[in-house]
């Protein structure tokens, strides 16, 4: 029911000039990428990026967003190195350029994305660039957004009784290998702490990847159709080894 927003690190770089597959750029490119950041025309850059072409194709992060960079590429920046002030031509001001690896291409690979849900929308205040931080090739990123207010329910109604869950049909197919001789020991968890009592827990099926559980049953601990709607579960599988070893998580999955 909330919007979901992600920091993310990507390694998509802009399709800019012949690069090949290392992103690799030529002295040409990489001058003819410098000049565009010098004039501040970031959207010709930013119409080049991958991770952004993705979007839109919805081949990764579907139905996220994200605001507009309005600010000099984040990476890659030269360690150690502040943002270094020269002259203009035409008056005596000066412009400040972040100085860049000519091994690489710059890009914004430091991104703020969200998804909302259907209801709600996300609104974006700012998009910022911390150009005090040089220890890394990379310029942290950070933003402001106001997310909507968001009805909380109450758990319990008068008129109706307490209940369980069942989930049925529970299984698993092609689990990751975590145990010698390339099998696991699944068990899957159910987990909502506002929805349950405890979270819901399988029994353990030995030695396979393609698990499948009897029918769970978890106390609820609401009964308020609106507040139950709301919730999202998780899904853990994880691989059991033994009451004297912390058990090695297989995977998770969300559902709502």
């Amino acid at each position: 029911p909330y919007p979901l927003c992600a920091l993310a690190v990507s390694d998509e770089r802009p399709d800019f000039g012949e690069q090949g597959k290392l992103k690799e750029p030529s002295s040409k490119d990489f001058n003819a990428i410098v000049d565009l950041i010098k004039a501040k025309e970031y959207e010709k850059l930013f119409d080049k990026d991958q991770l952004s072409k993705q979007i839109k194709e919805q081949v990764a992060w579907q139905d996220f967003k994200e605001g507009k960079s309005d600010f000099s590429p984040t990476f890659k920046v030269l360690k150690g190195k502040n943002m270094q002030a020269k002259p203009t031509h035409r008056k005596k001001k000066k412009y400040r350029l972040r100085l860049y690896d000519t091994k690489r291409s710059a890009a914004w690979c430091d991104r703020v994305l969200w998804k909302e849900n259907k209801k709600q929308s996300l609104t974006q205040v700012f998009l910022k660039s911390d150009e005090s931080i040089n220890t890394s090739d990379h310029k942290p990123v950070y933003s402001h957004l106001q997310i909507p207010y968001c009805p909380i329910f109450e758990n319990q109604l008068e008129d109706k009784e307490s209940f369980k869950i069942c989930f049925e049909e529970l299984k698993g197919e092609g689990l990751r290998s975590l145990d010698v001789g390339g099998k696991s020991d699944p068990y899957l968890l159910v987990i909502c702490p506002s929805l349950f009592f405890k979270d819901g827990r399988t029994g353990t099926k030995l030695k396979t990847l393609d698990p499948e559980w009897s029918d769970l049953f978890i106390n609820v601990a609401a009964n308020n159709p609106l507040m139950i709607k709301n919730q999202i579960l998780i899904f853990k599988a994880m691989d059991y080894d033994g009451a004297d070893h912390i058990d090695d998580l297989i995977g998770t999955q969300c559902y709502h």
